[in-house]
């Protein structure tokens, strides 16, 4: 669903809505201030450590959820 389809089903349900109540609360949740996301800034060692663990992945150097999960088992009995 885009986001106007998104904006269009909310309009359309508001106008649906006769309890005051939800109306009201509605109202409070879309009167709390956005918070503008903004992109986290690695440091120089987390930047490395994230191209490290890139060019392994791309080598096919990892070990996968269901693998890690049948290790995990392993080592637990």
């Amino acid at each position: 669903m885009t986001i106007t389809e998104i904006k269009k089903s909310i309009i359309d349900k508001v106008n649906e809505v006769n309890d005051d109540r939800i109306l009201e609360e509605a109202y409070r949740i879309l009167q709390t201030p956005s918070v503008e996301k903004k992109g986290y800034v690695f440091s120089k060692l987390q930047r490395a450590s994230l191209d490290a663990i890139d060019l392994e992945m791309d080598k096919g150097d990892f070990v996968t959820h269901e693998q890690s999960e049948k290790d995990l088992d392993e080592w637990l009995k």
